[in-house]
């Protein structure tokens, strides 16, 4: 099956094409940024084309803002074995086998046009032996920030890629083959203690914002938690626990999922739970 999102005039030869696999929060915003960008996006994901099509559309015009359109195209597809080969980035859920069984169907060799995943919870190499590290940050439009891993065989349309989110004003770091990396490292380890306040101390989130807002923090942990969505912040914690015993990760997280709590995407918050 295939449904076609924001078609141009522009002659497809001129297009350079990248597929996606996923098309959630992250892989939504990916996609729209790499159309507004200019190329041919083949985007699959499993199931809900057509909620997955107006996520993108809407995830366009917000990316329309504030970059100038080049009139790429998004094509989704459900038919994982469809997909011709391209540069592919992967942003799929937090979970090495969903990623392995996924990538073990494509019917092309990863190395020759490049591979990068969006995950920082896994070193790329423990997600395929030809993968790198492209790892945006939610929200795009706004954390116009990417850590960069060079894959073990690097390409040229990896590097017209890297070159042209340089061109766009992406700041791309380049970051060593830890889970987390940087930004999520720090980021978690956060969550984590914030969490565990919560827990162990019974500190109330209004206690928390009040100091955290004051030594610099604008946003709440807990808004963070929520646009993470609960459900992905609870993978990363566990894949991060599992090379660093220091992370913890709260109950709390599974009992939210146990009430279908899930943050922003369902409309829902952790202070649901913590609160009520």
């Amino acid at each position: 099956m295939r449904l076609l999102n924001q078609t141009t005039n522009r002659p497809k030869g001129s297009m350079m094409k990248i597929n996606i696999l996923g098309i959630g929060t992250m892989g939504s915003q990916v996609a729209s940024l790499l159309a507004i960008l200019g190329y041919e996006v083949i985007a699959w994901n499993r199931s809900d084309l057509e909620a997955k099509q107006k996520k993108c559309q809407r995830n366009r015009r917000i990316l329309g803002r504030k970059l100038t359109d080049a009139g790429g195209e998004i094509h989704f597809t459900n038919d994982v074995k469809t997909l011709s080969a391209a540069l592919t980035i992967e942003t799929l859920e937090e979970n090495l086998d969903t990623k392995k069984q996924v990538i073990r169907q494509l019917p092309y060799d990863l190395s020759i046009h490049g591979f990068f995943s969006n995950t920082s919870s896994y070193r790329p190499e423990e997600i395929h032996p030809a993968a790198g590290g492209l790892h945006f940050f939610n929200p795009i439009q706004t954390l116009r920030l990417v850590e960069h891993l060079t894959p073990p065989q690097p390409t040229k349309q990896g590097n017209q890629l890297i070159a042209l989110l340089a061109e766009n004003n992406f700041t791309m770091v380049d970051v060593k083959a830890n889970r987390g990396y940087v930004g999520n490292v720090l980021l978690f380890a956060e969550i984590s203690a914030t969490l565990k306040l919560v827990d162990n101390y019974k500190y109330t989130t209004e206690t928390i914002d009040q100091i955290t807002n004051s030594i610099g923090r604008e946003t709440s942990i807990f808004s963070i938690i929520d646009l993470i969505g609960i459900d992905t912040t609870k993978r990363i914690l566990d894949n991060l626990h599992e090379e660093d015993s220091s992370i913890y990760v709260s109950p709390l997280l599974s009992k939210a999922m146990s009430l279908n709590i899930y943050g922003r995407k369902n409309r829902t918050s952790i202070l649901e739970v913590i609160n009520g």
